[in-house]
C-alpha cells in the first residue's frame, strides 16, 4: 500500500492570514504617516501666513516629528514581523511537496 504524504494546509493557511493582517495594519500605519506629514506641511504653511505663533509651530513640530518618529518604527517592525511570516511560509510550503 502506497502512503500518501498530505500538505499541512493549515498552517499555511494561518501563516496567509497573518500575512494579510500585517498587510492591512502596515497600510494603516502608513495612511496614519502620510496625515502626519500632511500636518507638517500645513503647520509650516500656518506659521508662514501668520495664523499660528512661532511657539505654537514649535510645540506642534515637537509633536508631529515625534508621531511620525513612532509611526515610521511601528511600519518597520510590521514589516520585519512581515518578512519573518513570508519565510516561515516560504519554508512550510518547500517542506510540503509531494
Amino acid at each position: 500500500m502506497t502512503l500518501i504524504n498530505k500538505i499541512n494546509l493549515n498552517d499555511i493557511h494561518a501563516n496567509v492570514r497573518k500575512i494579510i493582517n500585517l498587510t492591512f495594519d502596515i497600510r494603516l500605519l502608513q495612511d496614519q504617516l502620510e496625515d502626519v506629514i500632511n500636518y507638517i506641511s500645513s503647520n509650516k504653511k500656518y506659521l508662514e501666513s501668520g495664523k499660528i505663533s512661532k511657539e505654537m509651530y514649535e510645540e506642534n513640530q515637537l509633536k508631529l516629528e515625534e508621531g511620525k518618529k513612532i509611526l515610521i518604527e511601528k511600519i518597520n517592525k510590521k514589516v520585519e514581523l512581515l518578512v519573518k511570516v513570508a519565510e516561515k511560509s516560504k519554508q512550510l510550503i518547500g517542506s510540503n511537496k509531494i
